[in-house]
């Protein structure tokens, strides 16, 4: 995963679900190769992507939706929120384009094969986008141990500490 690099992103579903006459308007969400986005959405009953090749999607709860750039492309997500009798549609296009961090994002960088001891208040849930890049193993109840992985790139570690989401972004490197 990347060192704290995880986007949260709210959105307004009733506009997604909201249609014109003719074709619906979808809202795009962009993402790079092993990039994660955390999208917070009320009430989510049930998700679908349209090619997970292109896009893995895991809820995080009733709601949160967490996105992770599996291959370059585009599709479609449907969420299904209670109370609603239509899907709400979002289009997701991923691409092989470098991450780049946000002004408030840390940042970690290790050399292939590298590893480092990150220490946080507490840690109960932990994730990370691509274990190619980089891998999280936990160490007790406050401690992880970051591994640089096989190949060179960035990807985002996800660290939560109860309701509190902190995002990591990793770059691996030579």
């Amino acid at each position: 995963m990347r060192s704290i690099l995880c986007l949260s992103l709210l959105l307004p579903l009733t506009a997604l679900a909201a249609q014109q006459e003719g074709a619906p308007q979808l809202q795009r969400v962009d993402l790079s190769v092993g990039a994660q986005r955390v999208l917070v959405l009320p009430r989510v009953v049930k998700v679908a992507v349209g090619d997970a090749a292109i896009v893995d999607v895991q809820t995080l709860g009733k709601d949160q939706v967490l996105l992770t750039g599996v291959g370059e492309g585009e599709t479609t997500l449907r969420v299904w929120q209670a109370g609603d009798q239509v899907p709400s549609e979002l289009k997701l296009r991923v691409a092989r384009a470098p991450i780049r961090p946000e002004a408030d994002e840390e940042q970690v960088t290790l050399k292939l094969g590298a590893q480092r001891t990150l220490t946080f208040a507490a840690i109960s849930r932990i994730s990370i986008g691509d274990t190619e890049i980089a891998d999280v193993k936990p160490v007790g109840d406050r401690q992880l141990t970051l591994t640089a992985g096989k190949q060179v790139g960035s990807t985002t570690l996800i660290v939560w500490s109860g309701e509190v989401r902190k995002s990591i972004l990793v770059h691996v490197v030579k």
